[in-house]
């Protein structure tokens, strides 16, 4: 095992009128509740108010103090925000044009000086370095120059490779313009044009990424470097938001998850479940080697006129929200916020602290939290997360063409809306939830890359573009013994949007069918097994043709075959996991636990629910197993592979499992953590 740890802590919020005094009272504050980190923005309008006037007064004195009290910092560059002297922003957070070079030589500038002045520190755990990047890349000459250069290089310098796919055609690179940066179906516009400056946007934010990490790194060799990336469960890549891009710009992976910004698209009982499926995403995506991730901005308190909605989380939200994340195998959960910003749109909102400036109920969720984990610091920081039981495809190739594909809604019911493709991945990502499994993610890249480990369960929810070698390694992955599970029309299309002969070859191979016809759907239908059950259906039916020796497992009503099996491979015939985002018909859950194969576990939930679940760390010396119950009182019926001593962390309750099975109360809304002796 790795030695991992775990740290729990607080945006502490410096506004520009505070006192080095009140930024000191702050930090010993944060420090008495328990937690042990505290995330700074170093706000370049803060530290050079006027022009060529650096004061860091402010910050010298957070670092001072967090020095005094054991605890660390986690900072916050903000080069891409200029001061308001510089009048290229409305405001501390705003994004300059980053291409533009004098001002980029004056953002690195200031990074030298904070990176300078802060790296020796004790306190310094970290850097972040942009505050959840994101950026439509607007149309002007530094950027058409970047945007050429880039299409050069995708294009191998020759412009009659470009041609062959643009409808307009060029002379030359120089020629060639940027589309509008408003992605939608057009019937007659080829896709492609839009597509590359998808991916130039993406790989444009991300150069800027690297640019200040290898900035920081030219002075600090010592301190990781991190970023947050936020709203990752919808569609944002046309403001060049990845997650596996932006994952090779640094050492490891943050995110920020507020609910009432971020998890509007999953109904509020799920609430609790959209923190885990950002969590166990940003599991997936890290890069360090240690499994190593935070979440590095969790909502912690009231908001009321900002976010998509409004809310206040309670102390059951607090602990179920930790525990979720710490479950997943993150090694930092960090609150927005501790204390409150004194002007703007959050102004008095998102506090740990309440409106007296005392410790709320938010707070002594997350100190008591706290308490669990220090009091049992050695087994916590030398535990892993489980290895995900099935896995499911994250293709980027997909979200980008939804982007296109998608009718502009962004209606949740609407099996066009332009979130279609995220839709369909958390769609997955629930159902297995609710059949008690871990999910883990891969991304193209990594799947053709890396593969998974041999008798892997691979999900495929609505990936209707992917490329070449993907599905060529998909038909390698269940030849040698993988399961593949796909829906609706996988594999139509190709990188960029092109229906072609080679990948429908290789698809049809691996499902061992052919798509004999479409039929759009605005009306409930369902499809029937062979014995008799019947599953819904949504949107279309792909009516499938057998090739070779594959087996139709179920029909729709017009005959025509709904689901074919080949082998270790299955394909659904209409769209499966997208519709499960907000209809929760236990019929299709029912059928994917049907069709997955046996799975060994440890430890079982016999009665998982969309509201029960459990999560599980393991370690040489014991194992850590946390149950979460997000409803009324109720009871956990699980069941282990041998016999175990449970000991919970908060209550002292021991259970012995010596029949394999164990029941556990839980009360309305509770969260109890076990230590899990196997004998």
């Amino acid at each position: 095992m790795v030695y991992r740890e775990i740290k729990i802590g607080s945006q502490v919020v410096i506004n520009k009128k505070d006192s080095p005094e009140k930024v000191r009272e702050n930090i010993r504050k944060l420090a008495q509740s328990g937690l042990q980190l505290a995330r700074v923005y170093v706000l370049w309008d803060n530290v050079e108010p006027e022009e060529g006037v650096w004061d860091f007064s402010q910050y010298d004195a957070c670092f001072d103090e967090t020095e005094k009290c054991g605890v660390g910092v986690a900072a916050q560059l903000m080069a891409v925000s200029p001061p308001g002297w510089m009048q290229l922003t409305e405001s501390s957070q705003g994004v300059a044009n980053i291409e533009d070079e004098v001002f980029w030589a004056r953002a690195m500038d200031y990074v030298d000086r904070v990176v300078s002045r802060y790296h020796t520190s004790p306190a310094l755990n970290s850097w972040m370095l942009w505050n959840e990047p994101h950026r439509v890349a607007h149309k002007n000459e530094n950027t058409l120059k970047l945007y050429r250069e880039y299409l050069k290089r995708v294009y191998d310098n020759d412009i009659e490779k470009l041609n062959s796919l643009y409808y307009q055609k060029y002379k030359d690179f120089d020629e060639v313009e940027s589309q509008k940066n408003e992605y939608r179906y057009d019937a007659f516009k080829g896709y492609v044009c839009q597509l590359d400056w998808i991916r130039f946007t993406i790989e444009n934010l991300c150069n800027k990424l690297q640019d200040i990490t290898d900035r920081i790194k030219k002075i600090d060799t010592v301190h990781p470097v991190h970023v947050n990336p936020a709203g990752f469960g919808h569609v944002s890549l046309n403001s060049g938001q990845s997650v596996w891009h932006e994952a090779k710009t640094v050492d490891f992976m943050g995110g920020s998850v507020h609910p009432s910004w971020h998890s509007t698209r999953f109904p509020v009982e799920r609430y609790n479940q959209s923190v885990a499926f950002f969590s166990d995403i940003l599991r997936s995506a890290t890069p360090d080697k240690y499994g190593r991730f935070w979440v590095s901005e969790l909502q912690g308190g009231t908001n009321i006129y900002s976010g998509e909605t409004y809310m206040c989380p309670d102390y059951n939200d607090i602990k179920n929200w930790i525990w979720e994340i710490v479950g997943s195998g993150a090694t930092g959960v960090v609150f927005w916020c501790f204390n409150v910003r004194d002007g703007g749109g959050e102004a008095g909102e998102w506090s740990l602290l309440n409106q007296l400036g005392q410790p709320s109920k938010r707070l002594i969720a997350a100190g008591d939290s706290v308490r669990i984990i220090k009091s049992n610091k050695d087994l916590f920081d030398n535990s892993e997360p489980a290895k995900p039981d099935v896995w499911i495809l994250h293709s980027e190739n997909t979200w980008a063409l939804s982007l296109i594909q998608g009718s502009g809604s962004e209606d949740v019911t609407n099996p066009r809306n332009k979130h279609m493709a995220a839709d369909a991945l958390v769609g997955a990502y629930l159902m297995c939830s609710d059949l008690g499994l871990n999910a883990g993610f891969i991304n193209e890249e990594k799947f053709v890359e890396k593969g998974l480990e041999k008798g892997s369960v691979l999900l495929l929810p609505g990936c209707v573009s992917l490329g070449k070698k993907t599905c060529e390694a998909l038909y390698e992955f269940t030849r040698n013994g993988g399961t593949v599970i796909a829906d609706g029309l996988v594999g139509m299309y190709d990188y960029n949007g092109f229906l072609t002969e080679d990948i429908k070859g290789i698809v049809n191979k691996i499902f061992g069918c052919q798509v004999k016809d479409i039929e759009a759907q605005n009306k409930d239908f369902f499809f029937t097994l062979q014995d008799s059950e019947r599953v819904p259906g949504w949107f279309l039916k792909c009516c499938l043709e057998p090739l070779g020796d594959s087996e139709a497992l179920g029909s729709f009503a017009c005959g025509e075959n709904a689901v074919i099996k080949n082998g270790n491979a299955i394909r659904i015939g209409t769209v499966f996991f997208q519709k499960y985002l907000h209809d929760h018909d236990s019929a299709r859950t029912e059928y994917l636990k049907k069709i997955l194969p046996k799975l060994n576990k440890e430890i079982v939930l016999n009665n998982p629910s969309r509201t029960l679940r459990i999560r599980q760390l393991k370690s040489e010396k014991a194992d850590i197993l946390i149950v979460l119950n997000s409803d009324d009182k109720t009871n956990a019926m699980l069941t282990f592979a041998r016999k175990a001593v449970l000991t919970d962390f908060e209550q002292d309750t021991v259970y012995t499992v010596n029949d394999g099975r164990a029941e556990i109360d839980l009360g309305e809304r509770e969260v109890r953590i076990f230590k899990v002796e196997w004998k």
